[in-house]
């Protein structure tokens, strides 16, 4: 080692995304060590479950510069929490088709998946509690969503969203589906358990002309 400052290697696994190097006492190091201080050195490569491409930040994902049309997010990154995805993270990429996002993460920034022309499926866990605006603007082929009831009609507003499931719950929100043209079902999902529909929460969905309301419901504004 020539270089003490040299940077060790970025490998490539299919399917994985690549967290850095462990050495054996299980902490990262992104490069070798001094050569005064270097003995014997074994390095473990660390995988998670994730895009190849994806750079998170400070428990932030804030690019991505991949090529694959299924993405995972994950939640924890380099023994941290993920808690967002960032302003504009995956916008205009036109090879994203499907993108599951793990338990844990809280918010979708503005833009995030802005004219992802092809995405057509999202998983969006029920831990999400804030999408900011055009998080899913221009995306075209998103017809369908599984989310629960305070974060649905966000998307459906910034989608041509057809279906939605209702995934989990207790109210949907005043206004929540307003003008949202393009819905023609509302499904609840059996472990969801809405007491309440808000006002005005379908007001001008032309083409929703029919809706099976769970027996659990108490209130229609």
């Amino acid at each position: 080692i020539n270089d003490c400052q040299n940077i060790l290697p970025i490998p490539i696994k299919k399917g994985y995304l690549f967290e850095g190097w462990l050495d054996d006492t299980e902490k990262f190091i992104d490069c070798f060590p001094d050569q005064k201080n270097l003995k014997d050195l074994t390095l473990t490569a660390s995988w998670i479950e994730g895009a190849e491409g994806l750079t998170i930040e400070n428990g932030i994902v804030v690019n991505y510069i991949g090529q694959e049309s299924s993405i995972y997010i994950p939640s924890i990154y380099r023994k941290q929490a993920v808690t967002q995805i960032g302003a504009s993270a995956f916008a205009n990429n036109k090879n994203i088709e499907e993108v599951v996002i793990a338990e844990g993460i809280l918010k979708i920034d503005t833009g995030a998946f802005s004219n992802c022309i092809n995405l057509s499926d999202i998983q969006i866990p029920d831990s999400i509690v804030s999408i900011e605006s055009l998080a899913f603007c221009g995306c075209e082929c998103l017809k369908e969503i599984k989310a629960s009831s305070n974060i649905a009609g966000i998307i459906a507003k910034q989608a041509p969203i057809a279906k939605v499931f209702i995934t989990n719950g207790e109210a949907i929100p005043d206004y929540a589906f307003q003008g949202c043209k393009n819905l023609t079902d509302i499904v609840f999902l059996d472990n969801c358990v809405i007491t309440s529909i808000g006002n005005y929460a379908f007001a001008n969905c032309n083409n929703l002309t029919e809706i099976n309301i769970p027996q659990s419901v108490t209130y229609i504004g």
